[in-house]
């Protein structure tokens, strides 16, 4: 009798090792191609020649949220920083689209929901959407040529010349 006991536990044994998952296995991950953080150069708009300012953007994003720094600087090579805005959110990337240029880019839903500036303002009510375009060449994010706020206004074209840079 207490063979077919040890029998029954052994083959109970057997089943149960061959049902267990295996834990070695790695688990995919599927990360955003956003995922990480992104900085522009200084870029000084030139087209209003009293106006000698400059801007530094940095773009952070994790799985789901973002984070947009804008320096404002004196000067047209970002000398002296003005005033730094912070702006946080969340953010959903879309579909692929075909630009009228012809570049595939993809769609990015920016909803930035509060923020805060150097001089100690919060922004707690801040409620804007921005929607965007994107593409992503090697280590260069280049975005839409414009910002929309609603999908009929969505930029159409990428703007290849300012980009922001991969940090690594």
């Amino acid at each position: 009798m207490s063979r077919w006991i040890l029998l029954s536990l052994l083959l109970l044994l057997i089943f149960i090792a061959g049902c267990s998952s295996d834990k070695d296995e790695p688990e995919v991950v599927i990360t955003s191609p956003l995922f990480g953080e992104w900085v522009s150069s200084c870029n000084s708009d030139d087209t209003d020649p009293e106006d000698e300012e400059s801007s530094i953007s940095r773009f952070t994003f994790t799985d789901t949220n973002v984070t947009i720094t804008e320096s404002i600087y004196s000067g047209l090579a970002c000398e002296r920083l003005l005033i730094e805005f912070t702006l946080l959110g969340t953010y959903k990337i879309g579909e692929l689209v075909s630009t009228p240029a012809r570049i595939d880019a993809t769609k990015v839903d920016l909803m930035l929901t509060e923020g805060s500036d150097t001089f100690g303002n919060q922004y707690d009510d801040y409620d804007t959407s921005f929607l965007q375009l994107f593409v992503i060449e090697g280590t260069y994010l280049y975005m839409g040529d414009n910002l929309g706020e609603e999908e009929s206004i969505r930029p159409q074209e990428i703007d290849f010349s300012t980009w922001l840079e991969k940090v690594e």
